[in-house]
C-alpha cells in the first residue's frame, strides 16, 4: 500500500497496543446499523420447511450433522440451516443464538457484490475486460495511470489485481479509492491469486459509477426484495460507497435463499435475478489458491472439493453457504470460530459430512424414531431440554453442602451492592476489539466496574465506558438473560451468562459471557473479588468488609489468532516505533512483543474501591437503596436451586 497507509495503519496498531481510547482511528465515524426488527417485515417470504425423509435424507444424518457440530468445541457454531431440493429440512440455532437474528456475515458479501457485477455485464452496462481507471476516471491518479493501468473488471472479481491497498488500508483514512488508486501492485495483473477485499470494495464503487446507485440499493432493488429479503443491512465507507467485501449483515435464511437462486442458475419464481451464463462464469476456475480445501477461486466465491462441482460463499470465523449442484443442496452456517478460509474444525466435519452422504431422488420412509431423536437433539443444542436432577453418592444427606456454598456466594454478591471500583485508563472496551476494528467502532474505556441488584434472582454489573453505563443482568442460577447495548448510536443485542465460582486463591469469581447476538465475536469478563496476594487484604467477605480490591481479566473469542497475527505487523512500523521494536527482535527479546500482543488482546487490570454502599444495599428496583434483613435474605435464596443436587 501507499507508504502514508502504511504509516497510518501502524500508528493505529501501536494506539490499540497503548489502549488509546476514542477516535483513534483516521477513518471518520458515524452510525450506520439500525437495531435489528424482531418482527417480520411487508413483503418478507419464507421458504417451505419439509421433513429430510420428504427430500430424499434420512433425519439420523441431519441429526449426526447437528450433534457433531454441538460437541465440537472448536466449531463453535452460532446456527446452521439445511435445505434440499428448495425446501428447508433441518435448522437449529445454538444457545444462546436465536435463528431468526440477521448476523454479520463478513466475506460472504463478496459474493452477493459479484452478483450485482454479474447482472450489469448481463445489461450490457459493463465488460469483463473493461480497465478500473476508465471506468473510474474522475477518481484515477498519475500513479494508477502508470501501475494499475491493465488491472480489469476480472482482475478484480478473481483476486488477481496483485494491488498493495489491502484491508488493513481500510482503516487509514476516509478515501479508500484515493488509496486504492495511489497504490503499488505486488505482480502483475492476473499473474496470481492474492486474496483483497478492497478489490471488492472497488467493484461495489463501479457499480454506484454506473447506476448512480449504492451498491445496497441495487442489490436491495434488484435481487433482495424480488426475493422476499427484507431484513438485511450493510456498511458503507465515510463516502457512502458500500464497503463490497464485508459489512453485511442477514438472517440465515435468507443466505440459503443466496444459495438456492446459484442453484437455479439465477431464476427466483420464474424470474431471472441473476444471468444463468453469469452463474456459471461465476462458478467455473479463474484462479489457482494455496487452500487446500478450496484450491480453486471462480468471480468472488471459492471452489470447494469436498463434491463433484460444490462452492461456497465464504466469510471469515464460519460465515458460510455451502452450495452443491450434484446433489440438489445448500447448507447455510454463522459461527464464531478461527477459521479464516476453509480451514478448520467446522469445516471438517461439513465437508466429511456431505463426502459421505447418502441421498435419494425418492422420498424415504418416514421415521419416527430418528425424526424424535432429531428433535431432541435441537432441543439440546438450543438449551431447551430440562435434564432431571442428579443426585450422586451420599444422597439427599449430600444437598446441605454445596446449597450452603450457593447460598455463601449470593450473600456475597448482596453485600456488594453499590460498590463501584475504579479501573483508571484501562482502554477496554465491552465490544470486542475485533469488532470495533471491523466496524470502526472505537471505544471510550472502561473506568469502573460497580454491582446492583435487578431483582430476588439477578444482579446487575455495571460497566462504566466513556459515558454510558451499560448494566448486565447476572443470574445467580447461572441463566441467560438479554440486553441491548448502545455502542456510540448502534445497537447490539447480547446475552448475558454468568457463573460465579472460586479460583486458586480462594478469591470468589465472577465470570461472565457476553454473546452478541449480530456478531461472530463474545466477550469474556472476569471478575476476581480481593487480592491474591498474601500482603494483601485476602480476607473478601469477612464480616461486613467487602474487598478493597479486585482484578479484572477480559477476553475475546473469536478472533485472538487474527488479532495476534494483525498487531505482528507492529515490527514492521516505520519511525522510532519500529527502530525500538526491530531492536528488540534482535536481541532476542520477541518475547516481550508477543506479551504486548496478548495483553492488548486479553488484558488486566486492577481496580480500587471508591464507593461502598454495602450498608445500604436493597433488593427491586436498579440502583434502590435499602437494607435487607438476613431473614429476608435468606428467603430469597431459597427461591435459587442449585443446578445439581449433591
Amino acid at each position: 500500500m501507499a507508504l502514508s497507509s502504511d504509516l497510518y495503519v501502524g500508528e493505529l496498531l501501536m494506539r490499540l497496543v497503548g489502549h488509546q481510547t476514542g477516535e483513534i482511528s483516521k477513518v471518520n465515524y458515524q452510525p450506520q446499523k439500525p437495531a435489528f426488527s424482531k418482527e417480520p417485515q411487508e413483503g418478507e417470504t419464507f421458504i417451505e420447511r419439509a421433513t429430510p425423509e420428504s427430500q430424499g435424507i434420512s433425519s439420523k444424518w441431519v441429526k449426526d450433522l447437528f450433534e457433531t457440530l454441538y460437541e465440537c468445541p472448536h466449531a463453535n457454531l452460532h446456527k446452521i440451516m439445511v435445505m434440499r431440493h428448495g425446501k428447508v429440512i433441518g435448522e437449529t440455532s445454538f444457545a444462546p443464538y436465536d435463528l431468526d437474528y440477521w448476523h454479520i456475515v463478513h466475506s460472504m458479501s463478496k459474493s452477493v457484490t459479484g452478483m450485482a457485477i454479474g447482472i450489469l455485464i448481463g445489461e450490457g452496462k459493463l465488460n469483463i475486460n473493461d480497465k478500473i481507471i476508465d471506468i473510474l476516471s474522475d477518481k484515477k491518479t498519475l500513479n494508477s495511470m502508470l501501475r494499475l493501468r491493465d488491472i480489469t473488471v476480472e482482475h478484480l472479481l478473481s483476486m488477481t489485481s496483485g494491488v498493495q491497498f489491502n484491508e488493513a488500508g481500510a482503516m487509514s483514512g476516509n478515501d479508500w479509492i484515493k488509496g486504492y488508486m495511489d497504490s503499488g501492485t505486488s505482480f502483475a495483473p492476473g499473474k496470481e491469486f492474492s486474496y483483497n477485499s478492497m478489490n471488492s470494495y472497488i467493484l461495489s464503487a463501479i457499480v454506484t459509477q454506473i447506476t448512480g446507485q449504492s451498491l445496497f440499493d441495487f442489490v436491495k432493488e434488484r435481487i433482495f426484495d424480488p426475493m422476499g429479503i427484507k431484513r438485511v443491512f450493510w456498511e458503507a465507507c465515510p463516502q457512502g460507497i458500500t464497503k463490497g467485501g464485508w459489512g453485511l449483515f442477514m438472517r440465515a435464511e435468507d443466505m440459503c435463499k443466496l444459495g438456492q437462486l446459484y442453484l437455479q442458475k439465477g431464476m427466483w419464481e420464474g424470474r431471472q435475478l441473476v444471468p444463468e451464463g453469469w452463474v456459471i462464469a461465476s462458478t467455473s476456475v479463474h484462479a489457482r489458491t494455496d487452500i487446500p480445501e478450496a484450491p480453486e477461486y471462480g468471480y468472488h466465491l471459492w471452489l470447494i472439493n469436498s463434491r463433484q462441482g460444490a462452492y461456497i460463499f465464504n466469510g471469515m470465523l464460519g460465515q458460510n453457504v455451502y452450495i452443491y449442484p450434484d446433489i440438489d443442496m445448500v447448507i447455510a452456517v454463522n459461527a464464531g470460530n478461527n477459521e479464516v478460509f476453509q480451514t478448520g474444525t467446522m469445516t471438517d466435519i461439513l465437508y466429511e459430512k456431505m463426502a459421505n452422504i447418502e441421498v435419494s431422488e425418492d422420498s424415504l420412509k418416514e421415521d419416527k424414531l430418528s425424526t424424535r431423536f432429531l428433535e431432541k437433539t435441537i432441543m439440546r443444542i438450543q438449551d431447551k431440554e430440562v435434564l432431571g436432577k442428579l443426585i450422586y453418592r451420599g444422597g439427599w444427606n449430600r444437598r446441605t453442602d454445596s446449597y450452603d456454598n450457593k447460598q455463601d456466594m449470593i450473600m456475597r454478591i448482596r453485600a456488594l451492592y453499590g460498590a463501584v471500583y475504579d479501573l483508571g485508563e484501562s482502554g477496554i472496551g465491552v465490544f470486542p476489539l475485533l469488532m470495533q476494528i471491523t466496524h470502526n467502532n472505537f471505544t471510550d474505556g472502561i473506568k469502573k466496574i460497580g454491582f446492583v441488584p435487578i431483582d430476588r434472582k439477578r444482579f446487575g454489573v455495571q460497566i462504566y465506558e466513556g459515558d454510558q453505563i451499560y448494566t448486565l443482568p447476572c443470574g445467580f442460577d447461572g441463566s441467560g438473560n438479554t440486553v441491548s447495548l448502545n455502542i456510540h448510536g448502534e445497537v447490539y443485542d447480547a446475552v448475558v451468562k454468568t457463573r460465579l465460582s472460586t479460583d486458586e486463591y480462594n478469591r470468589m469469581a465472577i465470570m461472565l459471557r457476553i454473546f452478541l447476538l449480530e456478531e461472530t465475536s463474545e466477550r469474556r469478563i472476569n471478575i476476581y473479588l480481593g487480592s491474591k496476594y498474601s500482603d494483601e487484604d485476602t480476607r473478601g467477605f469477612r464480616g461486613s468488609c467487602i474487598p478493597t480490591g479486585i482484578d479484572v481479566h477480559f477476553n475475546e473469542y473469536p478472533g485472538n489468532d487474527l488479532m495476534s497475527s494483525a498487531l505482528s505487523n507492529i515490527t514492521n512500523l516505520k519511525g522510532i516505533q519500529g527502530i525500538l521494536l526491530n531492536k528488540l527482535e534482535e536481541y532476542g527479546a520477541s518475547f516481550l512483543v508477543s506479551k504486548t500482543i496478548h495483553y492488548t488482546i486479553n488484558p488486566r487490570v486492577h481496580g480500587f474501591l471508591i464507593k461502598d454502599d454495602a450498608g445500604d444495599t436493597s433488593d427491586g428496583d436498579e440502583g434502590g437503596a435499602n437494607t435487607k434483613s438476613d431473614t429476608s435474605l435468606e428467603n430469597d435464596m431459597c427461591d435459587i436451586e442449585p443446578d445439581i443436587v449433591q
